[in-house]
């Protein structure tokens, strides 16, 4: 498509990323000269009726969400030649933080608790347009770089999107499919997104930027051993990740927290907004939360050497004593999402699950697990045991062979007893 001028408006200059579901080019207007970014749904995709209306889906999420940290929709429509619809972006000039962190591997506490604040208030405005990005990562979070080297977080891509639908609207006519699935990247998703289910709230986004931040801060995910898809969703929704202090243990105790509060395994007992995750952090971001390229580097060397007092369990949960600030029961107040989950391929910028039926990724026998409460981070009065590491996959596999192992031999005994009484 190169030199192709797209719609008679926008001339295509150079590819700048692409996937399963299509291409993103740089373009520029050419009426105005301006310089934006042009996503062209692939001519196959295009004629696939699920992946056409997850597209729309995507300019219909971003163009309602008006914000300085979510990318900006600036035009759609279709090709009048080629028939290929298209989304018209903003430019962005930088990087994703998925490459700042396969260059760094982590990053100081300062500069992840800033890409976490500025993420949250995206998700916030987001959260208020009654949308639910379903897919946050760090491939998701782009770095805007300014004309003076600032950053400015940008989340993008909301093609697993979901948009709350009015209950009084005729959801029938919508066209996407009511049965669960899973959908967005595995190893960020939340617990309920993980096992399906169609009626997740924006407190999902919030679990999925835990995890981000706990990368940010380790250099690591909670379930980075696991590379089974079927044991990832089982240790997803029976596993909590190790307390971020277990594996970064500079991190401050009040840092913690924020990340303790985002992955609960109870929704009810997590940050219940992202204006609520984001209050938090303010309060640990004494000059606000501006960000810029020099910051991108991780811990020194003396900073990880430091063993920060333990996590206050009593900080712990935000349901719990309220040690963060509280939000107005306006802001608290969380819309449930009655919608219809939407299939489609994979995300276009990143390996993402998308429309797999959670049947087929779980036990076949069906297993359905609880969820299991988040044990507080191992505080250290006297006396005091901290929780047992979290088993891997290898320690699950035996411990359950050992359980075959007492069944069948308490069965043998049975029948010993049995036929010697007859005998």
């Amino acid at each position: 498509m190169i030199g192709q001028i797209l719609d008679d408006r926008y001339e295509i200059s150079r590819p700048i990323g692409g996937g399963g579901m299509g291409t993103v080019y740089e373009a520029r207007h050419r009426g105005t000269g301006r310089r934006v970014a042009v996503k062209v749904l692939s001519g196959s995709v295009s004629r696939n009726e699920a992946a056409l209306a997850r597209f729309e889906r995507e300019a219909k999420a971003a163009g309602s969400i008006q914000s300085q940290y979510i990318t900006e929709v600036l035009d759609t429509g279709a090709d009048p030649v080629t028939g290929q619809p298209f989304i018209v972006m903003e430019y962005l000039d930088g990087e994703d933080l998925s490459q700042v962190l396969a260059r760094t591997q982590l990053l100081s506490p300062d500069a992840a608790l800033r890409i976490a604040a500025q993420t949250a208030l995206g998700l916030s405005r987001a959260h208020e347009a009654r949308v639910i990005h379903r897919d946050i990562k760090p491939g998701n979070l782009f770095l805007l770089r300014g004309e003076s080297g600032e950053l400015t977080v940008k989340v993008c891509d909301f093609g697993v999107a979901k948009i709350v639908i009015d209950r009084l609207q005729d959801v029938d006519n919508s066209g996407l499919t009511r049965t669960g699935s899973v959908l967005g990247s595995p190893l960020y998703m939340s617990p309920e997104q993980a096992r399906g289910n169609k009626d997740i709230d924006p407190r999902s986004d919030l679990w999925s930027l835990g995890i981000v931040l706990y990368q940010m801060l380790s250099g690591r995910r909670p379930h980075d051993d696991i590379t089974a898809l079927g044991e990832l969703i089982i240790a997803i929704c029976s596993e909590p990740p190790p307390p971020i202090q277990d594996v970064a243990p500079w991190v401050s105790p009040q840092l913690a927290a924020v990340v303790h509060g985002a992955l609960q395994f109870d929704p009810a007992q997590r940050f219940q907004s992202a204006a609520e995750m984001f209050e938090a952090m303010r309060a640990l971001l004494p000059e606000r939360w501006a960000l810029d390229a020099a910051m991108l580097a991780p811990p020194t060397e003396a900073v990880r050497q430091v063993v920060a007092p333990r996590l206050d369990p009593a900080m712990a949960v935000p349901a719990l004593g309220r040690a963060m600030p509280v939000p107005s029961p306006e802001a608290r107040a969380v819309p449930r999402i009655s919608d219809l989950e939407a299939d489609g391929p994979s995300s276009d910028f990143a390996p993402t699950l998308v429309g797999t039926p959670i049947s087929s990724v779980m036990h076949p026998e069906g297993l359905r697990l609880p969820a299991a409460p988040f044990p507080p981070g191992p505080p250290g009065p006297p006396g005091f045991q901290p929780p047992a590491p979290i088993p891997t996959g290898s320690q699950r596999s035996s411990a359950g062979l050992f359980v075959l192992i007492l069944l069948l031999v308490g069965v043998g005994s049975a029948l010993v007893v049995y036929f010697l009484s007859r005998g």
